[in-house]
């Protein structure tokens, strides 16, 4: 992964808080697989939803597809899908710090600010993981259970 040390790596995981609702199948997502997801995000001392991929087109799903590892994303989901296996729903608290940081944003809806230093609930379900090519990937495993598209969602 770009930009994480194995100290550092270690130090964030053990500030993310992960709670499975449901145990995965098959291999563990990895740093530059690709990864297609669904959650729900939540400012954790509001419970006000900042992000949805379940209503992001219009009210219809979009899942979001990703590199991980590659900062396409949030540093918190790049640290905890290796540690999810495909099919896998958890909730997932992440620190301020490796969400948003000091940055104020606007969610996903627009219409309110996310306060800087907010820590961020997701409800995430891995629904594939597509794996690389690198050197050591189990490539026999067959693909994923769900396409992944190749356009940016």
């Amino acid at each position: 992964m770009p930009l994480h040390s194995p100290e550092a790596v270690v130090n964030d995981l053990a500030n993310i808080k992960k709670d499975i609702r449901t145990i995965g199948k098959g291999n563990n997502c990895l740093p530059d697989d690709f990864a297609k997801i669904h959650f729900k995000g939540y400012i954790a001392t509001t419970g006000r939803i900042i992000a949805d991929t379940y209503t992001r087109n219009d009210g219809k799903p979009a899942p979001k597809v990703f590199t991980i590892g590659h900062f396409d994303e949030i540093k918190c989901f790049d640290l905890i899908l290796p540690q999810m296996k495909q099919g896998e729903a958890s909730t997932i608290t992440c620190p301020s710090k490796l969400v948003y940081g000091s940055h104020e944003k606007y969610g996903q809806f627009g219409s309110e600010v996310i306060p800087a230093y907010s820590d961020i609930v997701f409800t995430m379900k891995v629904l594939a993981c597509k794996p690389s090519s690198k050197p050591g990937r189990d490539l026999e495993a067959g693909p994923p259970s769900a396409p992944i598209s190749d356009k940016k969602q």
